[in-house]
């Protein structure tokens, strides 16, 4: 048996399990963001599917699940992404679970605080979306406020 054949019967034989990681996740971020009264317009959307909808701000991020291998071992990854329509959405920000919903910041690292079904790490995630849209904001500000434009008839 090739390691290419191994590593995709470990990640097939694991992916139910991560999947319904990341589905307890999205179930946790509906209950606790959708018709919250502490962030009003704020709308979670998980269709069973590998990704999850995030409304806020007037627009769209997203969340995907993927299945990664480290050698031999299947790890989850979490991307978020700034949707863009009809353009490339833009990537935000990445990190790793195991199969037990350890979170971790490298897929190899062996001891992380948080866990994908505590309400801390869906705080950390919302933080961490909301932190690079603010920052990407500023620098879209920035360059704007940097190009002088002509004033007319001139």
């Amino acid at each position: 048996m090739t390691q290419e054949y191994e590593q995709f019967m470990i990640a097939a034989g694991d992916y139910a399990k991560f999947k319904r990681r990341f589905d307890s996740f999205c179930e946790m971020c509906v209950e606790e963001l959708n018709n919250n009264e502490y962030v009003p317009g704020v709308l979670v959307k998980h269709d069973g599917g590998a990704s999850m909808n995030l409304t806020v701000f007037d627009h769209e991020f997203i969340v995907r699940f993927r299945l990664g291998m480290i050698g031999n071992e299947a790890h989850g990854v979490l991307a978020a992404y700034r949707h863009n329509e009809g353009e490339k959405d833009d990537f935000l920000w990445h990190t790793y679970f195991d199969g037990r919903g350890n979170v971790m910041t490298t897929p190899n690292a062996r001891f992380e605080s948080s866990n994908l079904n505590e309400k801390d790490f869906m705080k950390k995630i919302v933080g961490e979306i909301s932190s690079k849209h603010f920052a990407d904001l500023a620098k879209d500000f920035a360059l704007q406020s940097a190009v002088k434009l002509p004033l007319s008839g001139v």
